[in-house]
């Protein structure tokens, strides 16, 4: 092989073909394989490329970047169907799980924003425009498009309402607290704390919502305390998940407890931590394990506390707690 035949079979050798070259003689193995002009020279095919599979709701459920936006518990037969809102990571479509322990299968899909949010809360909710929260013998509703916010009652399902004799304070945010005592309705009041809901104020009626009293909520230790969710117990006790508390500092909580707060039975301006804390409980100077507090009324009372986002610890309102799955 001549040297200019040398640098030509080097040449294709190293780009993975082959050639015969023109000044040498060729043998059968290099004639056989270089297409003659006579021969159709056969298209190259291109390799299909496959569209990465779109993932499912259990998927998005599943990741642990999705955020856990909402929960729903209610009572289904001797044990709960939970309901729970997903929120996956950079996209807008959220998911919604509902399950229940009592052996049927999980249902899992993709909502609208619209069918999300009537999932969760109170029926009668119309977004921030009227929030609502129930009570064993009628509905509190929370007119917010009205400045200030209006405060009406229902007995008949939301098909006729009446305002009622209670003026919110100006300059302060305020939210319906769900009440399993009968005749009593609660409303909690607090300044803007960005992502923190104070623990400031709070209007309530025993007479289902005929008359009101308003009064401050208690500072703890000249501090003030943000709340998490209240509720309101059967025997007239107002609970109360104190997430957070003023002189907190960035990774350095108070040294007081964090956690469940109980009123003093009906005095609600005296609280102390409940005795027997569901979950690992916090030493003091730690953050509390619990996320949000929520209750339902219908169709048996159930008290429930989120716990990270993984867990739900549930209670018929005995001491005793049940630990649910979220995912």
């Amino acid at each position: 092989m001549r040297p200019a035949a040398l640098l030509v079979a080097l040449t294709l050798l190293a780009g993975g073909c082959s050639a015969t070259d023109p000044d040498e003689g060729s043998d059968e193995s290099a004639a056989t394989s270089e297409p003659t002009a006579s021969e159709p020279v056969a298209e190259p095919t291109a390799t299909p490329t496959t569209e990465p599979a779109r993932p499912t709701p259990a998927d998005v459920i599943a990741d642990p970047r999705t955020v856990l936006v909402g929960v729903e518990v209610a009572r289904d037969g001797d044990g709960y169907r939970v309901t729970s809102l997903w929120r996956p990571q950079g996209q807008d479509r959220p998911v919604v799980l509902v399950n229940g322990d009592q052996g049927g299968p999980d249902r899992e899909r993709f909502v609208t924003p619209r069918e999300a949010w009537a999932l969760l809360g109170h029926p009668l909710d119309r977004g921030w425009r009227r929030q609502c929260a129930a009570s064993p013998g009628a509905d509190l509703c929370l007119r917010s498009s009205a400045r200030p916010a209006r405060v009406v009652v229902t007995d008949d399902d939301g098909r006729t309402f009446e305002r009622a004799d209670l003026t919110l304070p100006r300059g302060l945010l305020s939210q319906p607290v769900t009440s399993l005592a009968r005749d009593t309705l609660a409303i909690v009041s607090g300044g803007d704390g960005a992502t923190l809901f104070p623990f400031q104020q709070v209007s309530r009626s025993t007479d289902g919502g005929a008359t009101w009293t308003t009064s401050p909520l208690p500072l703890f230790d000249g501090e003030r305390a943000y709340t998490a969710g209240q509720v309101v117990l059967p025997d007239g006790r107002l609970l109360a998940l104190l997430t957070h508390f003023s002189d907190d500092r960035a990774g350095s909580p108070s040294g007081r407890p964090h956690g469940l707060y109980v009123s003093e039975g009906a005095d609600w301006s005296r609280f102390r931590p409940l005795g027997q804390q569901p979950g690992p409980a916090p030493a003091a100077g730690e953050w509390s394990p619990l996320d949000a507090l929520g209750a339902a009324v219908h169709p048996r009372p159930v008290v429930w506390m989120q716990l990270g986002s993984d867990r739900l610890l549930v209670t018929d309102g005995g001491l005793g707690f049940e630990e649910l799955p979220l995912r």
